[in-house]
């Protein structure tokens, strides 16, 4: 690649946002589901660590697994066949100074199958000659692979690092054909939000910028049929939602700030990629408050409409749950907490409050049936989400603390017949199928 100074390398970035986001900019007039629980206006990440090459000081190279050593997130296929990984190579960003990398695994084997270099990819897309001009039956831009290579590394680091990206969070089609990796590009202190969406096996890799005219916030809609990003409209705060025309969310169950009746919340928890209609209660965290006794939860995820042409990234919800008896929290003490904003939810059936006193990774099972905690004292508590009993703990086998940070995510497989665990403290890949999961579980359904 052709070396450029850092003047040039942002006037030729601005150049290339103006023209990948489209001819038209499109105004964005509120990119946020207004109250505390819904989809909550997310400043961009790390702004206040601002870039600057002079002072960048290359980070400690961590050896972590497979090439990733800071855990960033990860995601099932449609299918249940394979797990998508997307974290950090050498160590956690400091300063927007390490590569990301993209690691597929086999589900069943544990495997890595595929591994790709995002910055490599979207530096090599923004020099390609030509953006437009790809014959149809041309595999387009192929992405950066570093799968099988001894000494597997991107370019874009250290000394030759010629642009700060960040990453969010990576995403499967509904169709299972398309990887969508969502980014931040920062040029002179300013971060530009983007999305590089490639074939499975790498081919007709693309990227999509927001034009820099609009609100630098999250979430953000993206038209993957005209590779544009779209003013996200505000939608009420609700329990579920589901698509509507024009790649709008329509909600269902709409919450009030009053105080409620519990909401029959039975049914399945509905999954936002490629699913019709989803309920809010994602994969997320929750912890418990010893002021007035209730609960906080959150859960960030994306949607992606059951056609594969709209996608809304880094959709962030927060609310607050008390049990019965409890009292709701008065103006003071919320704002004291700083949640004054935030929600009221029914909490999803009785097991969510049975929860032990921490901060639990949770994740509900596909059909809402069972409730899996993972604590990171090493162990992961499984609960029947009707009765709120404990079915079964499962002990996490001590490990060496491999990768960087803190991060743990807990996933159901899209059929309810696995569960991943992917940690900083446990490694990348636990996986727990048919014949390891406790047998209890097999007994309960709705």
């Amino acid at each position: 690649m052709r070396k450029i100074n850092n003047a040039g390398l942002a006037l030729v970035v601005l150049l290339m946002i103006l023209l990948l986001s489209g001819n038209n900019f499109f105004s964005l007039a509120a990119n946020v589901l207004r109250t505390g629980f819904g989809l909550i206006p997310q400043a961009a990440p790390h702004t206040n660590l601002q870039f600057s090459p002079a002072l960048s000081i290359p980070p400690e190279h961590i050896r972590g697994q497979d090439s990733i050593a800071c855990l960033l997130d990860a995601q099932w296929s449609p299918a249940g066949d394979a797990v998508a990984v997307l974290g950090y190579q050498y160590n956690c960003p400091g300063n927007h100074d390490v590569p990301g990398v993209l690691n597929i695994y086999n589900a069943r084997s544990g495997k890595l199958i595929a591994q790709w270099q995002p910055d490599d990819t979207i530096l090599a897309i923004m020099n390609a000659p030509s953006l437009t001009n790809q014959a149809a039956s041309s595999p387009g831009i192929i992405a950066t692979s570093s799968y099988g290579f001894t000494n597997a590394g991107s370019a874009n680091i250290g000394g030759t690092r010629l642009l700060p990206i960040s990453y969010i969070h990576v995403m499967w089609s509904p169709n299972a054909q398309s990887l969508a990796v969502s980014f931040i590009v920062y040029m002179q202190q300013q971060p530009f939000f983007g999305v590089l969406v490639m074939d499975v096996n790498g081919h007709h890799s693309r990227i999509i910028f927001q034009p820099p005219n609009l609100t630098r916030q999250t979430p953000i809609e993206w038209d993957m049929a005209t590779g544009q990003a779209l003013g996200f409209t505000p939608v009420p705060p609700a329990m579920a939602y589901h698509w509507g025309a024009h790649g709008g969310l329509i909600p269902d169950m709409p919450l009030s700030g009053q105080a409620q009746q519990p909401l029959p919340l039975v049914g399945p928890v509905g999954n936002p990629d490629g699913s019709a209609a989803f309920t809010i209660w994602q994969p997320g965290y929750t912890a418990f408050t010893t002021i007035a006794g209730y609960y906080r939860w959150s859960s960030t995820f994306s949607a992606w409409s059951p056609d594969g042409r709209y996608l809304i990234d880094d959709i962030s919800l927060q609310g607050f749950y008390k049990p019965p008896a409890s009292i709701i929290p008065d103006t003071e003490a919320l704002s004291k907490l700083k949640i004054r904003h935030n929600q009221l939810l029914s909490p999803r059936k009785v097991a969510l409050l049975e929860l032990d006193e921490g901060s639990p990774t949770i994740s509900w099972r596909p059909d809402g049936r069972v409730l899996a905690t993972y604590y990171a004292r090493g162990y992961i508590v499984l609960y029947d989400s009707r009765t709120g009993r404990a079915l079964a703990t499962i002990k996490l086998a001590a490990r060496q603390h491999i990768l960087v940070g803190t991060l743990a995510l807990l996933r159901w497989s899209p059929d309810g017949s696995r569960l991943l665990l992917s940690s900083a403290s446990n490694g990348l890949l636990d996986i727990w199928g048919p014949g390891q999961l406790p047998q209890v579980l097999s007994s309960l359904d709705l």
